[in-house]
This record gives structure tokens, C-alpha cells and sequence, in this order.
């Protein structure tokens, strides 16, 4: 999100957003959550990171996280640790439902979604929950299913 996409201190080195360094940092980090989920059984969804938009009304984003290349980056990385993951790992195009133009407006129909170019508004997060909740109900059913064939090949291994 936001905050990836900017230079990072790590053991009192700073590591320039996008070398290869960074992306060596920001994946491990990627995975190591990912890890923790997938060590808990449970799927694992990355949404991606739409574009910041700094000529929101209630704006206050600083020029450097509306850089494109930066969250187009960011998403790549997360496409590739997904990727490199396999299976129980899904990665939701968030950015593609909010950013349905190359403008990436906050504005759409049904009225304002992200007042300062960032967060949703009430409007907004109404919105991404009618979009994300029927994604989160099938990859969860498509767990449980595949729990069970897993649980069911176990047990038919194990009879006697």
C-alpha cells in the first residue's frame, strides 16, 4: 500500500523504493505474512494498491506516493510473490474496480469514494464490500472444498 512505496531504513541503510535491494526487503516481508497465513491454513488474498490521487478535494498526499510507477511497481511485486506462492494464494484486482479509467478519479456514479484521494469513504468502502465480499464467500467455499478432497484422499489412504 501507501507506505511500501517509498524509500526504507533497514539496518541503518537506505534502500531507494524499486532497486533491487528494496524489492529483495519488501518481498521477504510479503512473504513472511504470507507464510504466517498459509502455516495457519487459511487463504491468503492480496488485494493490489489503486492509484493515489492528489487532486482529490481533501487531498494532502505528498507528490511522491501519486507516482505511478510506484504503485504500478509495488503491485507487480505482489503479483510475483503470489505467483511464486501457488496454491490458497489469490490476488484481487482492488485496483482495477477503483481505478475503472487511466484518471483514476475518486469520483463515480453513486457520489464521492476517496475525499482526500486515498481513503474510502463510507460510499466508497459500501462500494469495495459489495465487490469484495462475493470474491471472499467463493475463494473461502473453494478452501473448504479443497479441505475436504485433501481430508477425504487422507482418509481413503489411511483406511485399511
Amino acid at each position: 500500500g501507501g507506505w511500501d512505496v517509498y524509500d526504507r531504513q533497514v539496518d541503518g541503510e537506505w534502500l531507494p523504493f524499486g532497486s533491487l535491494r528494496h524489492d529483495d526487503y519488501l518481498q521477504g516481508l510479503l512473504r513472511e505474512a504470507t507464510n504466517t497465513f498459509r502455516e495457519a491454513a487459511v487463504p491468503v488474498v492480496w488485494l493490489t494498491t489503486p492509484y493515489y490521487n492528489p487532486e482529490a478535494p481533501a487531498s494532502v498526499l505528498p507528490p511522491l506516493i501519486s507516482e505511478r510507477w510506484r504503485t504500478d511497481h509495488f503491485n507487480a511485486l505482489l503479483g510475483e510473490e503470489i505467483t511464486s506462492e501457488g496454491p490458497n494464494s489469490y490476488r484481487l484486482d482492488l485496483a482495477g474496480f477503483v481505478c475503472r479509467d487511466a484518471r483514476c478519479l475518486t469520483q463515480h456514479e453513486e457520489g464521492d469514494w476517496r475525499t482526500d484521494g486515498t481513503h474510502f469513504s463510507t460510499l466508497g468502502a459500501q462500494a469495495v464490500g459489495r465487490w469484495l465480499a462475493p470474491q471472499l464467500h467463493d475463494i473461502r467455499r473453494r478452501s473448504l472444498l479443497q479441505g475436504d478432497s485433501e481430508g477425504q484422499a487422507e482418509s481413503s489412504s489411511s483406511t485399511p
